[in-house]
């Protein structure tokens, strides 16, 4: 029994600190410094065409990662599902 416990233990850290570092992600996606405008290779994504959801906050995450107001909103979602 007490090993059943030591295994369940591994893999509740192991969500919590995925659950951490996405709800980090999520939150870094509305610090403005954080997210740059895409490069001029990037593909194209008609965001200027519509103002809508879609292309709402959107940018480049730490220079790297796409993102937008609703891949914040599923990181933070995500995150808080992995700490709980």
């Amino acid at each position: 029994m007490d090993n059943m416990n030591r295994e369940n233990m591994g893999q509740r850290y192991c969500a919590l600190i995925i659950g951490i570092l996405f709800a980090v992600i999520g939150l870094a996606g509305f610090v403005p410094g954080l997210v740059s405008l895409p490069p001029t290779g990037a593909a194209a994504i008609p965001v200027d065409t519509s103002p809508d959801i879609y292309s709402a906050g959107f940018g480049y995450l730490f220079g790297l990662f796409p993102t937008n107001l609703l891949h914040n909103i599923v990181r933070i979602v995500v995150g808080s599902v992995g700490i709980v």
